[in-house]
């Protein structure tokens, strides 16, 4: 159970298959974390395209706020909210939801990454947005949506509200967009921090519905007085805190100086490095790198397949009567022999690989590799994100012309402790792992800078590094990663033609 004592932050972190309610207490030893409530947030299909089920999630929301008053949590110091990025919902001038939001993965957006080429460049809007063209951002939403019968939501629509600020509003009726998740929408000019009118009027999405956009650390309201009354508890600030859960991690990241590199593994990975300003150089742009508002600075980063395999591939297994646990996939893949064959984890194959054995068994195919068993796929998804990595890396010593000495892994990837050790073997750099509930520990955090009671981002670091046990991974095996590093980059050629 969290500390009573010190202030008491009751903390949302929403990911893309689950959800779930923490309360965190900060005092002068540092946090102490105790989920209240765990939940799945599952795609619903309807009508041949994916939305999110966001009427069950709003009920978790509130039997998560049921059970912190049951608790004891009765007098909240402040409520925040972190969920991933790009997705949307419209609000009404009456308050009402315009329909489900769209998931990111519906195929509307097939085709939209060209019509965006085509009536901007691909680096105008690098230039503009700090985000090279891609499917997997609001504005193919929008532009697939503007394109289709759904473009009447826009003439009833009053409000444009990312996943977190969407439950912010219903929380204390505040309409606002968080910085950092409104750097997911391709519609933020990154060097300014405001809505680009260049992209909005390209592409005629309506200014009038895009709300302020407040920095992370703001409080926007109070808890409605009617959800305090029913629940038990006080009308606690409610903060827009990093609401991406991506930049929410770097923040809670314990070393994050000019030698280390960040890695946030989880669903997605994300490789990169905190700076002052975007970094929209020739260099950038051609590597595929993201400029991402984070807390108090700009991330630079590649966003890589995570673990979406490797969960999926879990669940794949339960539907066919086979029951296993993480470690012992894990434990699985320890005996399997190496380098049997090479994955390039962000494959557009594997995009929505629901059923990971049979699309890697095809593009082992495709890709003139033999066959593999399932114990190997899974050693052969986690080789895949070390060498991923490593290409990241590499890509990011050419930007920036930095030497690392480091990499500070935070998230779920943590407690895999064979990915740790393989990320350390490919890359040649020491891995500290640790915090793997980087993501809630960053909401957090930011809830105490709001209320005063951390007061920049070094204090934040000294507590994340008082709060949690690192793990620290030394390379063993460099010589035969880098020998097998040419193959997988000739497997990674091909792949991309697929």
């Amino acid at each position: 159970m969290a500390k009573k004592g010190g202030k008491i932050y009751l903390g949302f972190d929403l990911g893309a298959s689950s959800g779930r309610a923490v309360v965190g207490t900060i005092d002068r030893d540092g946090l102490v974390i105790e989920e209240i409530h765990r939940f799945t947030n599952e795609h619903i299909r309807l009508g041949g395209s994916i939305f999110w089920d966001f009427m069950a999630l709003w009920k978790n929301f509130r039997e998560s706020l049921r059970l912190c008053g049951r608790n004891g949590y009765n007098k909240l110091d402040g409520i925040g909210i972190d969920t991933w990025g790009v997705d949307f919902g419209l609000v009404c001038s009456d308050g009402k939801l315009v329909g489900r939001p769209l998931c990111y993965r519906d195929e509307c957006t097939e085709g939209a990454d060209k019509i965006i080429e085509e009536k901007i460049g691909k680096e105008k809007l690098y230039n503009i947005t700090g985000i090279p063209l891609t499917r997997i951002a609001s504005l193919p939403q929008l532009v697939a949506m503007k394109c289709s019968d759904s473009s009447i939501r826009f003439k009833i629509a009053k409000s444009f509200l990312l996943m977190p600020d969407l439950f912010r509003y219903f929380l204390c009726d505040n309409i606002s967009v968080e910085k950092t998740i409104a750097g997911t929408t391709q519609l933020l000019n990154i060097s300014t921090g405001k809505w680009s009118n260049t992209i909005l009027k390209t592409f005629r999405i309506p200014g009038r519905i895009m709300p302020d956009i407040v920095d992370p650390g703001t409080i926007t309201g109070k808890l409605k007085a009617d959800l305090a009354q029913q629940y038990g508890l006080n009308e606690a600030s409610v903060i827009a805190v990093v609401e991406h859960d991506t930049p929410s991690a770097f923040a809670a990241a314990p070393y994050a100086d000019e030698d280390t590199v960040v890695i946030s593994c989880g669903t997605w990975s994300v490789v990169g490095q905190s700076f002052a300003e975007p970094v929209l150089t020739d260099a950038a742009f051609e590597s595929g790198f993201v400029n991402e508002p984070g807390f108090q600075s700009v991330l630079l980063v590649r966003n890589l397949m995570g673990l979406y395999l490797f969960e999926n591939l879990k669940r794949e297994l339960a539907t066919l009567g086979q029951k296993i646990s993480y470690s012992q996939m894990v434990s699985q893949a320890r005996e399997v022999k190496p380098f049997e064959n090479f994955l390039y984890a962000n494959s557009p194959m594997f995009f929505a690989a629901k059923e990971p054995v049979g699309v890697v068994k095809e593009y082992l195919k495709k890709t003139g590799q033999k066959g593999a068993k399932t114990e190997s796929v899974i050693r052969l998804l986690l080789e895949g994100l070390a060498f991923s990595y490593k290409s990241a890396i590499e890509n990011l010593k050419g930007i920036t012309g930095r030497d690392y000495k480091r990499i500070c892994l935070v998230g779920g990837g943590v407690r895999n402790g064979l990915l740790c050790q393989m990320t350390a073997d490919a890359t040649g750099l020491e891995v500290i792992a640790g915090p793997g509930e980087a993501t809630v520990t960053g909401n957090f955090a930011v809830q105490a800078f709001a209320t005063g009671q951390l007061r920049d981002v070094e204090q934040i670091r000294e507590m994340v590094r008082g709060s949690f046990s690192l793990k620290k991974y030394k390379p063993k095996q460099m010589e035969l990663w880098n020998a097998m590093y040419d193959k997988y980059k000739r497997i990674e050629q091909k792949s991309v033609k697929l």
